[in-house]
């Protein structure tokens, strides 16, 4: 499985009011170990920790709203189309 979610916490106890022991960033691998009523235990592919997250904010099914087409962004110099840079920022850099 992958986190869809931009931060998802993981709890070291199956209750939400338990510690948060730590938290999986977007992108990051996991697989489910077991399914309880409210949250699933997991294990981090990264750090191989174990702990539980909420059923409630994993998604199982993520429908993609946009496709990039184009590897590079133009970048502003302020909030405004008036300020545009010369400089465009590729994201070929962050793929390699």
């Amino acid at each position: 499985m992958i986190n869809n979610n931009l931060i998802l916490n993981v709890y070291e106890k199956k209750t939400l009011k338990s510690k948060i022991s730590t938290q999986l960033l977007y992108g990051e691998k996991f697989s489910i170990i077991r399914k309880y009523k409210d949250c699933l235990k997991i294990k981090s592919s990264y750090d191989k920790y174990i702990g539980y997250i909420s059923k409630k904010k994993y998604l199982t099914k993520m429908n993609p709203t946009h496709k990039v087409s184009v590897l590079k962004a133009d970048l502003y110099s302020k909030p405004n189309k008036k300020f545009k840079l010369k400089k465009k920022y590729l994201f070929v850099h962050i793929l390699r």
